[in-house]
């Protein structure tokens, strides 16, 4: 008789984040902040407001915080006592995320995009997110054997490595989709540190206030600005300051947890972050559909347009319902059905 796997333990509150990091991706690819700015004359008030608000959101950021978030809810289960089995994780993992980016590329390409600029604005970072799943069955043997701050270090130094390689790279992936990989992995790794700091925090520990969670919030934003205004106004570009940005999302993401847990989280951004994934890689090739079917209709309109941003958000919406969903429901049946037992790692 096949053991069932034990329900994988739900952490308030990240779905929330997924969603608002997913909505701020969507809105710099819109070029929405230079579609503001254009508002205040070319005066010095002026010229500061328009530096605010073309630095205010930063896509490459919530990345980030995308990347510490997968790394918490790939461990955490684990932590909290689930068995790995090798060829469930992977079959689970691989079809959920390679499915919808199938779809995704199809209509990309069906729209007369190239697939290679799909690939460095969304799928780049997805190509990390599955070389870090493949890896994850060995961190977690490593992790056995070493502590975390052996596997970090050496994450680091690989991360440092990469930056050296080219010091002036402006945007995280423009080393490339393997070095970027390695580049990223430091931030994927403090999300698995974060599940296991989740795990033993007990129960009675008090929540941030209210103040402090708004104060926490409001830091996170203005080191995004930062990043962002060094990345175009200096030579410390994205891999630089992202990596260390990574470091107080870790802290940030631990404290939304303990506020989730002891107040709740919103229901209707926790509605809207279980469809952020197809947020996240639908919106390009979605706003690209509906601009050239506007422009068949003898309209013009950018993406930037609230309409068309209305109109793709409700589009990722079904898509989510119509392929991300099947796919996850899919993915679920396949790793019970495979139910490998030879290859199972014990949990922590």
């Amino acid at each position: 008789m096949v053991e069932l796997p034990k329900p994988v333990p739900h952490l308030a509150g990240l779905d929330s984040i997924r969603f608002v990091a997913a909505l701020i991706v969507l809105l710099t690819h819109f070029n929405i902040a230079p579609g503001l700015r254009d508002v205040w004359p070319h005066d010095s008030l002026g010229w500061m407001i328009r530096g605010a608000v073309d630095n205010s959101l930063n896509g490459q950021a919530a990345v980030i915080v995308f990347f510490v978030i997968s790394g918490l809810c790939i461990h955490y289960p684990r932590v909290a006592g689930r068995k790995l089995d090798v060829f469930e994780f992977y079959a689970a993992r691989y079809i959920r995320i390679t499915l919808p980016m199938i779809v995704a590329a199809f209509v990309w390409v069906t729209m007369g995009a190239e697939l290679n600029n799909l690939a460095i604005a969304i799928l780049w970072s997805l190509y990390a997110e599955l070389a870090y799943y493949t890896a994850y069955p060995l961190i977690v043997q490593l992790r056995k054997a070493w502590r975390w701050s052996v596997l970090l270090g050496i994450s680091a130094v690989g991360s440092a490595a990469v930056v050296l390689s080219e010091p002036i790279a402006a945007q995280y992936q423009n080393h490339g989709f393997a070095l970027t990989c390695i580049l990223g992995m430091p931030c994927w790794l403090l999300g698995c540190i974060l599940a296991e700091r989740v795990k033993r925090v007990d129960a009675k520990t008090l929540a941030p206030s209210a103040r402090a969670i708004w104060a926490w919030r409001f830091a996170i934003w203005m080191l995004s600005v930062i990043a962002s205004v060094l990345e175009f106004h200096s030579p410390i570009g994205a891999p630089i300051t992202l990596n260390i940005f990574a470091i107080a999302v870790f802290f940030w993401i631990e404290r939304e947890v303990l506020w989730a847990r002891a107040r709740g989280a919103v229901a209707a951004l926790e509605w809207a972050g279980l469809w952020s994934y197809s947020i996240y890689l639908m919106h390009l090739p979605l706003a690209a559909a509906t601009v050239k079917l506007c422009g068949l209709a003898g309209v013009s309109v950018s993406f930037a347009n609230p309409l068309v941003i209305l109109a793709v958000l409700a589009g990722c919406y079904y898509f989510y319902r119509l392929v991300e969903e099947p796919s996850h429901r899919l993915a679920k049946a396949t790793a019970r059905l495979i139910g490998s037992r030879r290859y199972t790692l014990r949990p922590l």
